[in-house]
């Protein structure tokens, strides 16, 4: 229960200038007492202008803790019957660490608020009877730190993503530079043993035995396409500078989609159903070739891991959203067994999974991201290409639920490129 508010102890609280709002930081009270329940709301509410919850025991806490957005638990330290205040605040800590925690005691003894803190792992502890100011000041502090760890939490958060982000990249990068290389120094030496390959093909007759060397040969022949269709590519996409321009992304959306659509269709005959729930969208300054090959690579894989009957669906979404600044999300899901955890660390890695078999017959058009719906000439490169393409529009391209059936890929866009003002002049 409150104590006389001190004259001195009024001069040192904050003003409503000083103390910033914590109308979106909410906080549990738990006693067993409704009176001081009563009380301490009154103060924190009105005079302090928090956002306050209760609770009459510990037990109705927990339940509170598991279903609402808590920040801080105050609790009182002797509670009857049930569970105390200590071993309360040690299981909120075990259900969310990141809650934290003060403790609300009679006992004014260092060694007993010491024990009372240690045991229970409380950040701030507070005495009964309390000083109206000196409550506020307490929760105003708890609730600083609070926001200062959840930032710093944040920051760790993004710094990983970063590492891991940069570490693809630098492998896509090592890999850019080495396809240029081999894709100049022995790009005649690939074609010549190319052309060599279609004249002895071409000179093959018919017959059992010279049918199985004509296969070998059209395999061995497939093979060295790819490695020169791959080198190209890889090389294109490493050394190309994007140009933005602005297009509308529901128009390009739609048009990828489309084109999708039919040439699984021609390709594997394949039918696919789109379930779509795609918002009003701004139009973004992209780099169509990069985005569409991007959006192709991310179509192709929903469709080829699907399940395999007919029409195979994949779902797609997409609206705007302010986190925290504007960014374009973009999710498509298939309807396939998902990734796996261990495989969803190597998912984004250049040349990750066995390579699918050659195949003359369906070799590809060397465009750019070019869809291949077919069971051949897949090498391991569609979603680091992908990612890679999204990175040089300020993007992300991330998995969303490993070890799920139905696996999510998410786009995610900013609204505003720091790129487009230096390509633009502003």
């Amino acid at each position: 229960m409150p104590t006389q508010n001190d004259p001195v102890q009024s001069q040192l609280r904050p003003t409503s200038k000083q103390i910033p709002t914590w109308r979106e930081y909410l906080i549990l009270l738990v006693d067993d007492d409704l009176q001081v329940l009563r009380q301490l709301r009154r103060v924190l509410e009105i005079e302090g202008e928090f956002n306050v919850i209760t609770a009459n025991s510990a037990e109705e806490g927990l339940d509170l803790i598991k279903n609402q957005p808590i920040k801080l638990v105050i609790s009182d330290q002797k509670m009857e019957p049930g569970m105390g205040g200590v071993e309360f605040l040690a299981k909120v800590k075990e259900i969310n660490p990141d809650i934290l925690t003060a403790i609300l005691s009679a006992y004014s003894e260092p060694e007993l608020i010491l024990k009372s803190v240690n045991d229970s792992g409380a950040f701030q502890y507070m005495v009964k009877p309390w000083n109206d100011d000196e409550l506020i000041m307490k929760v105003d502090q708890c609730l600083q730190y609070y926001q200062a760890q959840s930032q710093i939490r944040k920051m760790a958060k993004a710094n990983q993503e970063l590492v891991a982000r940069l570490a693809t990249q630098e492998k896509f990068s090592l890999m850019g530079g080495l396809s240029t290389t081999l894709y100049t120094r022995f790009f005649h030496a690939l074609r010549y043993a190319y052309k060599c390959s279609q004249k002895r093909l071409s000179k093959l007759k018919s017959g059992s035995d010279e049918e199985t060397r004509e296969q070998f040969a059209r395999e061995s022949l497939c093979g060295m396409s790819m490695a020169l269709s791959q080198f190209r590519l890889m090389a294109e996409v490493y050394n190309q500078k994007p140009y933005f321009e602005q297009a509308d992304l529901n128009c390009v959306i739609s048009d990828c989609i489309e084109e999708g659509v039919e040439k699984a269709k021609l390709q594997a005959n394949i039918e696919i159903k789109v379930e779509q729930d795609i918002s009003e969208l701004p139009n973004l300054w992209i780099d169509r070739e990069l985005f569409v090959c991007a959006l192709r690579s991310v179509f192709e894989n929903a469709v080829r891991f699907n399940k395999p009957e007919n029409p195979r669906i994949v779902s797609i979404t997409a609206k705007c959203i302010k986190q925290p600044r504007w960014l374009v999300q973009l999710q498509i899901r298939d309807h396939g067994k998902g990734v796996s955890l261990p495989m969803a660390e190597k998912v984004f890695e250049p040349l990750h999974g066995a390579s699918s078999p050659p195949s003359f017959e369906h070799l590809q058009p060397n465009a750019l991201g070019a869809y291949n719906f077919t069971p051949y000439n897949h090498v391991g490169l569609g979603l680091t290409v992908a990612r890679w393409c999204l990175a040089r529009h300020e993007g992300t391209l991330e998995l969303l639920n490993p070890g799920e059936a139905g696996a999510i890929f998410q786009i995610e866009l900013p609204m505003v490129l720091s790129k487009v003002a230096d390509q633009v002049g502003v």
